[in-house]
């Protein structure tokens, strides 16, 4: 009430005053009219210091005022100043009473508004740290709130799996199950069990492994936060993944953030698997180079003491024809490996060109037979050949079949002791023809069967077993047969005389219509001219060796030892054929063609390349120089005379359209 009237303006508060005076007024003219005048101040008295104490002076002294007016009403105006003293003693007493009464009150007032004030202020302050704390309060809301947010949108968006869960312990304190009390949507799609939220693990998984259970209670324990990586035995899955507590030492609560990474684990195993081929490999290369350098040094070793033989005793005939055959079959043996290499090598580059045509396999077979037949007469084997009692036709590159089969023929010979048997068959089974390799050698170890086709790989490496080779004939073989559309596998009895047997399958030709029957003929004679021949070669022994056998043979010859030379010889003679080697110094055999070319006297000229480069890119690029021949090094003089023959007499052997090759 205080602070109420405190708050009133000036004129309310006179109102007021004025108001109460009539109040007090008309209450006190009822006191009156029931008990008289005997107590004329009894209402103004109170109301004067209540106006004084809640009003101010000036509508207190309003109130004494009607007061005392009220008082001298009482008296006739004649005698007012002529009253009773008594009366004029009440009238003075009340108008000293009253004067006090404001002086008190106003005093009263002054105390009572600064105490309201200081009220105020304390309450003021009061409020300012009410809505100063209220605004933290509203501040720090909003702060969690955000925050809350913040962890929902993490909680939501990360791609690992994150969850928290709670461990359950037995009476004795044994972890036996955990609750997962929330997981975020990456989780549950990482741990691909649906929705386990709410859910104990053992409801989910009921043969979940130890380690699990183990591994949060230890961390829920200890309060110390493990990395794991582990198996998942339930789904065979990788999972790796960080755990740590979530509260204060009684918590059992344990915040996991973990992500699958099998395939991770599938890549470094794959990683691991290929090391292991790879290092393998890299064994096989290691010991393939040491093997080629053995076999090659094999046949060397004969060949210079054949030749160191030769000069001391030349003019014996038996014995220079003994030595003779030796070379003969030492350069043989060679030759073979070298041609090996070179299949495996445009095998492995897809530039192997077949050439395939409808032949019988009995041919086929009596070709292998008779290339080996040598070497299985040596070792005094016994050889049973059982073919098909009907023609039984393939299409096949004949050479590279009886290549295949010579290398089976080959093995068997090898491995098997001396005196065994070697049995080469073939049935018809549908519409193929199976061909068997049987032999009752060595065998093959079972744990080498899986590995028996590939590169660089020999059987019995160790030196009683050995019998030479590089490790790459079956593996050929095998390239070989699959490129005729064909399969080869093979079974043995293991160690101790079990043999083996390597078995072909090839698809059958189809049968011929009439009209696709080849008309009868006579083949044309091959041509026996001789040439005016250029031997071009920067290697002068290989140079002189082929002249002199040409010149043999009856060809005019003329040598020249690189390109620079060999134009200088075509100045004043004109040859009708040039043998000429690629890689040459100074100018190589393709920028020797291009040169030979321009001179309009060499137009009859032809071009044989004879080189130790034998892709088909180097064929390729043999041609388009303009040589219409490509022989590989060592080359037999039988196929020189055989491109001879196909040449003829001298015409035009050059393309229309000059182009250029070169290499170095």
């Amino acid at each position: 009430m205080l602070l109420s009237a405190k708050k009133l303006p000036t004129v309310s508060r006179y109102l007021i005053g004025a108001g109460l005076a009539l109040f007090a007024l008309m209450l006190q003219i009822g006191v009156a009219a029931i008990v008289g005048n005997r107590i004329p101040f009894l209402l103004f008295i109170p109301s004067v210091a209540l106006a004084a104490a809640v009003l101010g002076t000036g509508p207190a002294a309003i109130v004494l005022l009607t007061g005392f007016l009220y008082g001298c009403s009482l008296f006739p105006l004649d005698t007012l100043h002529a009253g009773s003293f008594r009366d004029q003693l009440s009238l003075g007493l009340f108008v000293v009473v009253g004067v006090f009464f404001i002086y008190v009150g106003g005093k009263m007032r002054a105390m009572v508004n600064r105490a309201l004030d200081a009220e105020l202020a304390l309450l003021n302050e009061k409020l300012a740290r009410e809505r100063a704390d209220d605004e933290r309060l509203r501040q720090l809301y909003q702060q969690v709130r955000s925050s809350e947010e913040r962890y929902r949108n993490l909680f939501d968006s990360m791609d690992q799996g994150f969850c928290v869960i709670d461990v359950i312990f037995n009476d004795a304190g044994v972890a036996v199950d955990y609750r997962v009390l929330e997981m975020n949507p990456a989780g549950i799609a990482i741990y691909g069990l649906g929705d386990v939220v709410d859910k104990t693990i053992k409801e989910v998984v009921p043969h979940i492994g130890s380690y699990w259970i183990d591994t949060y209670a230890k961390v829920a324990l200890t309060g110390r936060p493990v990395r794991f990586e582990n198996q998942a035995q339930s789904s065979g899955r990788w999972f790796e993944g960080y755990a740590t507590r979530v509260g204060d030492a009684d918590s059992r609560k344990v915040a996991l953030l973990f992500t699958d990474v099998s395939v991770r684990k599938e890549n470094e195993a794959r990683l691991r698997r290929l090391a292991a081929d790879l290092s393998e490999v890299d064994r096989r290369k290691t010991e393939f180079l040491a093997v080629l350098a053995h076999e090659l040094r094999n046949p060397l070793a004969p060949i210079r003491s054949g030749l160191d033989i030769l000069k001391l005793s030349g003019s014996n005939p038996q014995m220079v024809e003994r030595m003779r055959d030796m070379m003969d079959r030492q350069v043989t043996h060679m030759v073979r490996l070298v041609d090996d290499l070179l299949d495996i090598a445009r095998i492995n580059g897809g530039k192997i060109d077949l050439k395939k045509e409808r032949v019988s396999l009995q041919s086929v077979m009596s070709a292998a037979v008779e290339a080996n037949a040598p070497l299985i007469e040596s070792a005094r084997h016994r050889l049973y050949v059982v073919m098909p009692d009907e023609s039984v036709e393939v299409t096949v590159d004949p050479t590279r079949m009886v290549q295949v089969l010579g290398n089976l023929l080959n093995n068997a010979a090898k491995y098997t002791p001396a005196g065994g048997r070697i049995d080469l068959s073939a049935v018809r089974d549908g519409d193929q023809i199976v061909i068997s390799v049987e032999d009752n050698g060595v065998g093959i170890p079972e744990a080498s069967l899986p590995f028996i086709f590939d590169m660089f790989n020999q059987v019995g490496r160790n030196m009683d077993l050995s019998h030479g080779g590089l490790g790459i004939g079956l593996s050929l073989v095998k390239r070989l047969v699959e490129l005729h559309d064909g399969s080869i596998g093979v079974t043995s009895g293991g160690t101790h005389s079990g043999g083996s047997i390597f078995t072909i399958r090839l698809p059958l030709s189809a049968p011929l219509q009439a009209d696709a029957l080849p008309a009868a003929g006579v083949a044309a004679p091959l041509r026996t001219d001789t040439f005016k021949i250029l031997v071009v070669d920067d290697n002068a022994d290989a140079a002189q060796t082929l002249a002199s056998l040409l010149e043999f043979k009856g060809h005019s010859i003329r040598v020249a030892n690189d390109g620079v030379e060999a134009l200088e010889v075509v100045e004043d003679w004109i040859p009708e054929v040039g043998l000429i080697d690629i890689g040459m110094p100074n100018l190589n055999g393709y920028e020797l063609a291009q040169a030979l070319r321009k001179n309009p006297a060499l137009d009859h000229m032809a071009l044989v390349a004879l080189t130790g480069w034998g892709a088909e890119t180097d064929r390729a690029m043999s041609k388009e120089a303009g040589f219409v021949e490509h022989l590989t090094k060592p080359v037999d003089f039988d196929a020189i005379e055989a491109v001879l023959d196909r040449l003829g007499k001298p015409t035009p052997r050059y393309p229309t359209a000059p182009t250029s090759a070169s290499r170095n």
